[in-house]
């Protein structure tokens, strides 16, 4: 019997609520749901899924908040992609403990509160070296049980980014992208000085929010950014010299 590990039914029609008999495929890596329409909560069967390497349900009419077993329970995240839906609560901390986490995306909800500090933890975003074969192998699919299932080729993951304000596809190098956008919420606060820990961003978008206070100078060791979106918010005082590289 095959065992069901990657699930694709993005951009389709489909609506209602997301069923929590997928909470019952405990074998799945890759969820795709985004770019249909999708409403209600998300359901806390997908709890269950705890090898889940990709989260994508961006593109829907999801709402209520996000939920913090996430981060507790599904440790192996690489790709969280929550954007443009209805989500309204604030970010929850436990995300943090996502370390394999390397795409963040939760734009275009109405997420209020802070930025938690701690995503300074996630380590997978705090390294400047590629990651190791294995994560390579998990990325990809490619890990013998996968093999047996997709066959010799594997099941190639891909992902659409917006960065620097377009989309781009992301498939046989998306193992190299570190992305953090929260753009197009509420979220008030300062920016907090320990992303610049993120030593492997590449892309950090925080536009369209509440944040205040000055931009700190930390962020000037986020050498390897190839886009860097402040803009609509309300940061006082002058640009950071270390911003600019």
């Amino acid at each position: 019997m095959l065992t069901l590990t990657a699930l694709n039914l993005a951009n389709n029609n489909l609506s209602g609520e997301i069923p929590s008999t997928l909470g019952s495929t405990k074998d799945l890596r890759t969820l795709h749901l985004g770019g249909n329409h999708f409403k209600g909560e998300l359901p806390t069967a997908l709890q269950n899924c705890t090898i889940l390497v990709t989260l994508d349900l961006g593109g829907n009419e999801i709402s209520g908040s996000k939920p913090a077993w996430i981060g507790e329970l599904l440790p192996f995240l690489r790709i969280l992609r929550l954007r443009s839906n209805f989500f309204n609560s604030t970010i929850p901390s436990q995300l943090s403990c996502l370390s394999s986490l390397q795409i963040l995306d939760l734009a275009n909800n109405s997420l209020s509160g802070t930025i938690p500090p701690s995503f300074s933890n996630i380590a997978a975003m705090a390294q400047m070296h590629k990651p190791n074969e294995r994560m390579l192998e998990d990325m990809q699919g490619a890990v013998q049980s996968s093999v047996d299932n997709y066959g010799p080729t594997g099941y190639i993951e891909s992902m659409i980014v917006v960065m620097k304000g377009a989309d781009q596809e992301y498939s046989q190098n998306l193992q190299y992208v570190a992305h953090i956008d929260l753009s197009n919420n509420q979220l008030t606060g300062q920016f907090p000085q320990e992303l610049g820990d993120l030593i492997g961003l590449q892309n950090l978008n925080l536009s369209s929010n509440q944040l205040t206070g000055k931009i700190p100078g930390e962020i000037g060791k986020l050498k390897l950014l190839e886009s860097l979106d402040l803009s609509m918010n309300g940061f006082p005082g002058s640009i950071p010299t270390s911003c600019l590289f």
